[in-house]
């Protein structure tokens, strides 16, 4: 059976906001260096400063790499980006489909770790470790 996208409110929403406002403002900056006065909101700034390994560094990184991507990446970042909050619009139009992360190849870069070297993608890798530890429901 299929199911249409249903809204669902929940409190995660507020987490998400705060992550919007963070990449509208890094669209509408383009930083050179990280600033959290700028690109985050005041209320977000204790979440961000109590999680320093994981949501600082990476706020940190993705304003680093971004500041190297070239004019045209930016706008296709951006534009994946836009696409992608239109959830609604994607799960109730099947012509419409979300924006991959192998689709902005230029956000992957090479690293070497535990002495293998392998491509990552440093805005997945930041978005998924957010939910490494979030609880999950048993099924």
């Amino acid at each position: 059976m299929i199911y249409t996208y249903k809204y669902l409110p929940h409190t995660i929403e507020k987490f998400h906001e705060r992550l919007m406002f963070f990449f509208d403002k890094l669209f509408e900056l383009e930083p050179a260096e990280y600033d959290e006065e700028s690109l985050t909101e005041e209320v977000f700034r204790e979440c961000v400063n109590d999680s320093p390994d994981v949501i600082k560094a990476g706020l940190q990184q993705i304003v680093e790499l971004y500041s190297e991507l070239s004019p045209e990446e930016k706008q296709a970042l951006k534009n994946a980006y836009l696409t992608n909050l239109e959830i609604e619009n994607i799960c109730n139009d099947i012509t419409r489909e979300p924006v991959k992360y192998k689709q902005l190849n230029f956000l992957f870069k090479k690293i070497t770790r535990d002495g293998k070297e392998k491509e990552i993608c440093f805005l997945k890798d930041f978005l998924m470790k957010l939910w490494k530890n979030y609880p999950h429901v048993k099924k």
